[in-house]
């Protein structure tokens, strides 16, 4: 009787999983839509005349909800096949480097298709200086937080580790706040927070130690903290530049990262020492792993992710990108129950609950925020941008 009864509640968590993951993803799906959200802003309107940045209002509906499940699903499927490749022994820059090529390669075929000849783009560059330097920033955040990655799981519990990295989602909306210089809704702080604490009851009722925590000590906690800020810091920049520079194509941008990420991970690899960070790039055998059969679906769907990574930041925000990742925490979390057989705790659906709530609200919450144009750039207006904004005043 015992089992039959294990068996049922087994039966119903997994389709409260199910029901809840479904509501999520519909909810999400409605990013920057709100049936009640106000007139676009004059202030977007002279914008997109004089910079010619869009807003993701301007994006269908179809677009953006495809963009954004897309995205948790690639993100759900990438924890799987990791989780199948854990027992690989390499370098974790070796695949970042190879990823990194792979989707420099994806982009320059897509600017060939899209934008122009490739012999435009030493041209390109030239004019488009600036933008080549502050990309070598954003791409040195993302390294650092990778490698931070690395070094935290080593000296934290996995359960304190994934519990503090969420906060992440209510630090991304501080940064877009102040870099955008746009507040968002009372009611959207209140999704991201709800989102956030979601988050944190999955991981803790996965067994969080409350003594392992206390046993932290304060640098490890500051390294943490280290991390979140990188992590959040380049996602936001990384939206800047996408949105501020229109004229630079978005495949020319994704060129540029990529380049500079993988000359930030050679650099890393080469100074430092620690086992698991040394890379030597001469050394055939820190390569051979890339080419084992577990490990080949991984550069495949990291490289489509971070190509759609872009396109999301692009037509939507960096804030949605966070609320996107923290979905993907409970769809692989079902996925996994379907695949490896993991176990779907009450406590999961509740958190579940609670997370969608927060993604509800934070996609309805929106009447005056979520306006994804950058901030003015460095550039001064043409003559005929200072016409359109005289017209419209």
């Amino acid at each position: 009787m015992q089992e039959y009864n294990a068996l049922i509640v087994g039966i119903h968590a997994h389709k409260l999983v199910v029901g809840i993951s479904i509501i999520v993803l519909i909810g999400a799906a409605f990013a920057g839509w709100n049936p009640w959200m106000a007139q676009r802003q004059m202030y977007n309107i002279t914008t997109e005349a004089s910079a010619g940045a869009q807003s993701s209002t301007e994006e269908p509906f179809l677009k953006r909800a495809v963009v954004f499940c897309t995205f948790v699903l690639l993100g759900s499927l990438i924890k799987l096949t990791q989780h199948g490749a854990r027992n690989l022994q390499y370098s974790f820059l070796a695949p970042v480097v190879i990823i990194s090529v792979a989707k420099a390669a994806c982009s320059l075929v897509l600017y060939s298709v899209n934008d122009g000849p490739l012999s435009d783009i030493p041209k390109r560059l030239q004019t488009a200086g600036t933008v080549v330097l502050r990309y070598s920033a954003v791409a040195a955040l993302f390294c650092l937080y990778d490698v931070l990655s690395f070094v935290n799981l080593a000296r934290l519990d996995p359960q304190t580790y994934l519990v503090f990295l969420q906060l992440r989602t209510v630090c991304t909306g501080v940064v877009w706040e102040i870099a955008f210089k746009k507040a968002l809704t009372w009611a959207q702080r209140g999704g991201l927070l709800l989102i956030c604490c979601g988050c944190i009851a999955k991981q803790a009722g996965a067994g969080l130690s409350s003594e392992a925590a206390r046993n932290i000590s304060t640098s490890e906690y500051a390294l943490l903290g280290v991390q979140v800020t990188a992590n959040c810091l380049a996602g936001v920049a990384n939206e800047v530049l996408l949105k501020q520079k229109g004229s630079v194509p978005l495949n020319l941008q994704n060129i540029v990262q990529y380049s500079w990420t993988i000359v930030w991970c050679m650099l890393v690899g080469v100074l430092c020492p620690t086992e698991g960070v040394h890379l030597n790039p001469f050394d055939m055998a820190a390569w051979r792993p890339m080419l084992d059969p577990v490990m080949l679906p991984n550069i495949v769907i990291l490289t489509v992710l971070g190509l759609t990574t872009s396109v999301m930041l692009k037509i939507l925000n960096s804030v949605w990108k966070a609320v996107a990742t923290s979905v993907e925490l409970f769809f692989t979390s079902f996925a996994s129950a379907l695949v490896f057989g993991y176990a779907v705790t009450f406590g999961d659906g509740v958190s579940l609950c609670i997370a969608a709530a927060g993604v509800s609200l934070y996609a309805l919450g929106g009447e005056k925020a979520a306006p994804t144009v950058a901030p003015p750039s460095d550039v001064a207006p043409t003559a005929s941008q200072s016409k359109v904004s005289k017209d419209l005043a």
